[in-house]
């Protein structure tokens, strides 16, 4: 394994307190747009956990790292996201961090999948899972 061409993501306890807050947050948020009943509001807030998680990402990871956690979003806040990505990263490489869905219904990460079937067989583009961290998609620009 080529550990040069990769960050390695080293954070503190002050750092991991702040994302058990955080994820407390969005946990939350979740739990007042499942109760909601208007479809709107409901949008709504689904909308805001995306761009919570966005800028909170945004704000923790360096650009350079090209690395993103969407844990806890949707899949179209995600797809959105990383259509954005791929439009503007470039000749490169980009970690999206899904998770392998160890906590998803059908043990399947919807948001790996969603991402799969998005960039597979764009020109120009490979998708794939990490082969040693199977929880990671990376998505690759040739040209």
């Amino acid at each position: 394994m080529d550990f040069k061409s990769r960050p390695m993501i080293v954070f503190n306890l002050k750092h991991k307190e702040e994302k058990k807050k955080f994820h407390e947050t969005i946990k939350k948020m979740h739990e007042r747009k499942n109760k909601e009943v208007d479809h709107f509001k409901r949008q709504q807030l689904k909308e805001d956990i995306d761009n919570k998680i966005v800028n909170w990402n945004q704000n923790l990871y360096p650009k350079s790292w090209k690395y993103f956690d969407p844990h806890f979003m949707s899949e179209e806040g995600l797809a959105m996201y990383a259509e954005v990505v791929y439009n503007t990263m470039g000749v490169g490489s980009f970690t999206f961090n899904t998770g392998c869905g160890n906590h998803s219904p059908n043990g399947v990460s919807a948001n790996q999948m969603r991402l799969l079937k998005m960039f597979k067989g764009r020109p120009g583009c490979t998708v794939r899972i990490d082969e040693y961290n199977k929880g990671l998609v990376i998505l690759e620009q040739r040209y």
